[in-house]
C-alpha cells in the first residue's frame, strides 16, 4: 500500500519492462515504471518453500470461466498493490469520471513512462494497481482516507487464509504447549 501526493521524487530500481509481455490491458512499452516494479512481485511467486508451495492461493470461482482481466486468478503467493493518492489527477486518470482501465483502450493503450514531478506519475500508480489487481484510490477528504483504509484491510481479510498460523508465527508445539494464533479485525 502506498500513500502519496501522486508525484515522484525520482529514481527507482532498474527492472526492465516486466509488464511488456502481460498483454492488454496490463502491458506497455516502457521500462522501470512503478507498474513494472510491482508486476515483478505479482508475476513471480514471493515464496516457493514448503510453507507456501506454488498454487496454494485461493482464487475466485469465476477465474475458471476466464475472460475478466480484473479478477486476481494468480494462485501463487504474490502482491496486490494499493495506491492511495490525496486528490491527485493524472493525464489519464480523472477523478471526476468513472473509468475502467481493464476495458478502455484509450487508457490501457496509453500507460505512461516513468516521469518525475508530472501528473503521469498518478497514471503509473493506477497502472501498478491494475497490473496487480489491487486498487487505485483517490482520496479527497479524511472520510475518503478512512473508507480507503477499510477497503484495503477488508480485501486483505477477504482471503480464505488466516493472517498468521502456527507455522508462520514461529511457535514450537509439544505436549503442554500453549499456541497463539494472531488475528485482526476491522473496527467500524
Amino acid at each position: 500500500m502506498l500513500f502519496t501526493d501522486g508525484y515522484s521524487n525520482g529514481g527507482g530500481p532498474t527492472v526492465g519492462n516486466i509488464d511488456g509481455s502481460m498483454g492488454a490491458p496490463f502491458n506497455d512499452s516502457h521500462e522501470d515504471t512503478m507498474a513494472d516494479i510491482v508486476s515483478q512481485y505479482y508475476l513471480n511467486p514471493l515464496r516457493t518453500d514448503s510453507l507456501m508451495p506454488r498454487g496454494q492461493v485461493p482464487v475466485p470461482q469465476a477465474c475458471s470461466a476466464g475472460g475478466d482481466p480484473s479478477l486476481d486468478c494468480n494462485k501463487d503467493l504474490h502482491i496486490n498493490f494499493y495506491g492511495i493518492t490525496l486528490g491527485a489527477r493524472g493525464n489519464l486518470f480523472n477523478p471526476n469520471l468513472t473509468q475502467n482501465p481493464y476495458t478502455t483502450p484509450a487508457i490501457y493503450n496509453n500507460w505512461p513512462a516513468r516521469a518525475n514531478d508530472d501528473p503521469s506519475t498518478v497514471d503509473d500508480i493506477w497502472h501498478a494497481a491494475t497490473n496487480t489487481r489491487g486498487e487505485y484510490i483517490n482520496a479527497r477528504t479524511p472520510a475518503d482516507i478512512t473508507a480507503a483504509m477499510r477497503r484495503v484491510l477488508s480485501s486483505v481479510t477477504a482471503g480464505a487464509a488466516p493472517s498468521g498460523s502456527l507455522a508462520l508465527t514461529g511457535s514450537r508445539i509439544g505436549t503442554g504447549s500453549l499456541s497463539i494464533t494472531p488475528t485482526f479485525e476491522i473496527a467500524n
